[in-house]
């Protein structure tokens, strides 16, 4: 997995109703909320300029209430796992 963050940011996190994208890292994939941990796990100490925040948003684009359902499913998910793992969450509008 190729590591694009710019050493300026922290994680970005984008949810959608099949996963969620962490910006820069994943590409366009969606990948399930469990991976999470791994995923920012592996990245370098250089991806954490501000401490273990990470940004999150909910995707604006979706196809109809269950995908709002779904995506709101994922949000809940990754916001408790977040806490578990000591990650704090900085809440961002959606799209």
């Amino acid at each position: 997995m190729k590591c694009e963050m710019d050493g300026k940011h922290n994680p970005y996190l984008v949810v959608y109703p099949d996963g969620i994208e962490v910006s820069g890292i994943t590409s366009g994939r969606h990948v399930p909320v469990d991976l999470l941990p791994d995923i920012l796990n592996r990245l370098p100490n250089s991806a954490w300029p501000y401490g273990l925040i990470v940004a999150v948003q909910t995707t604006g684009l979706v196809g109809g209430e269950d995908d709002v359902a779904t995506a709101a499913g994922n949000m809940g998910k990754l916001l408790r796992l977040l806490k578990q793992i000591g990650i704090t969450v900085d809440r961002r509008p959606s799209a």
